[in-house]
């Protein structure tokens, strides 16, 4: 039977040993030849951590600085996440904790119990793991923490819709672009507690592109009317697995002081308007893009629904670009791919009303 038994020298660095443990200690148990501590550089020189990195209990935030940044440095890398994502949000919902209700505050320590105890096996000793792959490992274990932390403790299904916005916007302010992996992991979240998704306002928008077009899309429809000037905040996604031209692609969008701890004392946005605005770019025809993304051929606005429900069965207005916009008959037109915008906006004050 095999042990790891961590080992620190006077040094302050630690070495791992490997041992053999034998019955009633009667045998000598070697050291093997790959793992002993000599007075050379040991194996392993990794930082000493306290024993209470290895069980934390989800309510001390300082956890990434003190023990996965301290063990895995990865600050100051293109995948920093210790520093840059998990110790700012989570110190962020414990500043704003009691605009949380009980269920959501219990959910708030379960998550970011879950969130920790996740990562505890990559501060072992003999673990080799690039920043990338932390990353990677850490954002790949939201959407499951946030459905089902531990035995007993509530799940996301199970809080407020106010709560849920609080959640899902916070962690999207902290991504300049629409269409962010790291965000998937809230909008999985989204898509598994079905009670939201009459609640969600959207953009649907079908466009002759990857799927990794969409926050490209967005980005720049945004950026063309100015949503940060505005206080708007926007995610992009597609959820098609379709091989067709057209892809299905989703656009949520709010007002950056309503449900971003980040900016809560932001102006209120009237979403209203900015309906009214899209649809009045479409009917100019000037929603359309070139060179965004992958995408090396223009990229054009055809079409615009508002909807009145998640799947867009239902809709209330119907916007078409001019004739010109659409129309392929100019060399320059028939390069571009034409897409179709279906645009639902969501009255989130009127929402939180129902």
């Amino acid at each position: 039977m095999s042990k790891m038994l961590d080992v620190a020298d006077n040094n302050d660095v630690q070495c791992s040993l490997k041992f053999k443990r034998t019955e009633y200690n009667d045998t000598p148990s070697p050291v093997y030849d790959d793992c002993a501590c000599g007075s050379g550089v040991p194996p392993n020189t990794q930082a000493v951590i306290s024993t209470w990195c290895f069980s934390p209990s989800g309510q001390e935030c300082n956890w990434y600085a003190d023990c996965l940044e301290k063990r895995r440095r990865c600050e100051g890398t293109d995948s920093a996440y210790a520093i840059t994502f998990a110790d700012k949000f989570c110190n962020l919902y414990k500043d704003h904790y009691q605009r949380f209700s009980q269920i959501g505050q219990n959910w708030i320590y379960a998550v970011r119990k879950c969130l920790q105890v996740v990562l505890v096996p990559i501060l072992r000793p003999g673990v080799n793991i690039t920043c990338d792959g932390i990353k990677q490992m850490a954002f790949s274990s939201h959407a499951d923490c946030y459905i089902s932390p531990y035995p007993g403790a509530p799940s996301v299904c199970n809080i407020s819709i106010t709560d849920f916005y609080y959640m899902f916007w916070t962690i999207k302010s902290a991504f300049k672009d629409a269409f962010d992996a790291s965000v998937e992991g809230a909008n999985d979240v989204y898509n598994r507690c079905c009670g939201y998704k009459h609640l969600i306002n959207m953009i649907k928008i079908e466009l002759n592109a990857l799927d990794d077009l969409a926050g490209a899309v967005a980005d720049a429809m945004g950026s063309k009317l100015r949503w940060t000037d505005a206080g708007v905040m926007w995610f992009a996604y597609s959820n098609s697995s379709t091989s067709s031209d057209t892809v299905p692609v989703y656009v949520l969008i709010t007002g950056k002081s309503t449900y971003n701890l980040n900016n809560i004392q932001g102006t209120n946005v009237n979403l209203t308007a900015v309906n009214e605005r899209v649809m009045k770019a479409v009917q100019d025809g000037v929603l359309s893009f070139s060179s965004i993304g992958k995408a090396s051929e223009p990229i054009y606005v055809k079409q615009m629904k508002e909807c009145i429900d998640f799947a867009c069965l239902k809709t209330t207005n119907n916007v078409t670009a001019p004739e010109k916009v659409v129309t392929k008959n100019s060399a320059s037109e028939q390069m571009g791919h034409c897409l179709q915008i279906t645009y639902s906006i969501l009255l989130i004050l009127i929402i939180l009303a129902l």
